[in-house]
């Protein structure tokens, strides 16, 4: 990871769902990344124990209110991601201040060169992403995008796709964007 991570010209995520053992977070972290990629309160509490000074990105777009509380409050997480409307007040419901906090809508992508695609089950629409960037704005939240073209995805043009649904997005959005998560 040493190498990655020093010559990778953006920030690199860890995705703790892909091997949680406490040894594989340390060699990661000792190697140079020091941003996580959490889908639950447990592995906030695993990622907080070990690696304490990192950064967590809560990225599963949905989240229970006592993790989102916990996480926030307890634990320092200021990266939540969502993909419909509901999520998005939970999360503002249970943090303290919007300041400071940056909210990745997941948006939805077409099936095409992945072994599982994930947009049946979370990413909201371009017109449901466009709606909640300008709420995430106007609730006083940093605004980022984010997607994911699916489990073992072997065609880039999955991501040629992608980004040019992001591009579409934004433009119609007309909310600035602090960070895109390409999943």
């Amino acid at each position: 990871p040493v190498f990655f991570a020093r010559t990778f010209p953006g920030k690199v995520l860890y995705a703790v769902k892909c091997d949680p053992h406490p040894l594989v977070l340390d060699a990661c972290y000792t190697g140079g990344i020091k941003d996580f990629d959490v889908a639950s309160l447990e592995e906030v509490k695993l990622v907080h124990a070990g690696c304490s000074s990192s950064t967590l990105y809560f990225q599963h777009p949905v989240k229970a209110r006592s993790a989102i509380r916990n996480s926030y409050g307890r634990y320092g997480l200021r990266h939540f991601a969502v993909d419909h409307h509901r999520e998005l007040s939970k999360v503002v419901d249970e943090i303290m201040d919007t300041n400071g906090v940056t909210i990745y809508v997941r948006l939805g992508t077409p099936p095409g060169g992945a072994s599982e695609h994930l947009s049946g089950k979370f990413g909201a629409s371009i017109e449901e992403t466009v709606s909640l960037l300008k709420e995430v704005n106007n609730v006083g939240c940093k605004a980022a995008l984010s997607f994911h073209v699916g489990s073992q995805c072997y065609d880039p043009r999955a991501y040629r796709t992608a980004l040019s649904i992001i591009d579409e997005t934004i433009r119609r959005a007309r909310i600035p964007i602090v960070a895109l998560d390409v999943g």
